[in-house]
């Protein structure tokens, strides 16, 4: 909530940090669990690396 001044939804992303977020169940407004990803943006820049 910290981040995004409300609280988040489920199926929600955030990405903070070169990391998304992707928000699973929640339950009373207590989120129970997050999958946890690079950005799209670090992805990119890890594959050209591998390609050069």
């Amino acid at each position: 909530m910290n981040r995004t001044g409300r609280l988040v939804e489920e199926g929600e992303t955030v990405t903070d940090d070169g990391v998304r977020l992707l928000v699973e169940p929640i339950e009373n407004n207590h989120i129970l669990e997050v999958r946890s990803e690079p950005s799209s943006a670090e992805t990119t820049t890890a594959e050209s690396q591998d390609e050069v």
